[in-house]
Formats: structure tokens, sequence, C-alpha cells
């Protein structure tokens, strides 16, 4: 076998320049567009959990579901939907503050501070907490993984 040579009238580094440019450029896009989606998931989320939509919040989570309270206590996904849905806790209104996300590779980490007015067995509480949630794309959907509460 011998060396195949292919001759171009376009210079090789100008090739490879411009592949990069387009490639880092894409990514970007779809980077913010990640972000963007996540964002309004984000919001979809606890907007579900307020008006204890059990459809949404079955399609917005993973059959794997981690989810972590400040108080230590850990449920899964079927143990997540009964409390949020017939639980004592309800809650009436949620707010982030300090949001950021980072994402890689088809996840999505999520942190923030929780700011939420609610009511604990017929008592008016606030829940002031840090938040850190784990989403997973599936196919081109966030959906909560993990989530992980932790006192202020």
């Amino acid at each position: 076998m011998g060396i195949v040579q292919i001759k171009t009238d376009i210079p090789v580094k100008r090739l490879v320049w411009s592949f990069l440019f387009f490639t880092l450029i894409g990514n970007a896009q779809m980077t913010e567009t990640d972000k963007t989606t996540l964002e309004k998931t984000v919001a979809t989320f606890y907007q579900a959990m307020i008006d204890k939509n059990e459809s949404a919040l079955d399609i917005l989570t993973l059959p794997e579901l981690s989810y972590g309270h400040s108080s230590g206590t850990i449920e899964n996904k079927t143990q997540f939907m009964k409390a949020v849905l017939k639980g004592p806790f309800e809650f009436l209104q949620v707010a982030t503050e300090d949001q950021t996300i980072a994402l890689s590779d088809g996840v999505g980490i999520v942190r923030h501070i929780l700011q939420a007015d609610g009511s604990n067995a017929g008592e008016a509480t606030d829940v002031r907490i840090g938040v850190m949630m784990l989403f997973k794309k599936d196919k081109n959907n966030w959906k909560l993984l993990a989530r992980q509460a932790y006192k202020l």
C-alpha cells in the first residue's frame, strides 16, 4: 500500500479551524437552549408540586428518583409522589433565588435557594433551604433523577 495524498485548494488548517469554530458555536447554542429549557422544567416542577399535579410530577421525574429533604429523609419516586399528593405539607408558593445551572453530557445540575410558603398539617409555615437537583435528559425532556435539600 502506498501513501495517499489528497490535494485541495483549501488549506487543511483553515478546514480544521472552520470545523472547530462551527462545532463550538453549535455546542454553545445547544447549551443555552438546554439551560433555558431546564430553567422552565424547574419552574414547571415546582408548579406541579403546588398544584399537586400527579401526571406532571410523574412525567418530570425518573423512576429511579432519589429525593432528599433537609431533615435527612430520603424518598424514592413512589414515596415522593405520595408525600406531595397526600402528605400533610402543602406548598402554596415557591420561589427560587441565586439559581445556577451546569450542563454536562445530558446531565443538568441545578442549585438554588428555595423560598416557599406552605402549610404543614394546617399550620402556616415558611421554608428557606438550599437545594441541589440532578436532571437527566430523556429524549428532548429534562427529568429529575435526584434532589438533595440542606438547611441554611
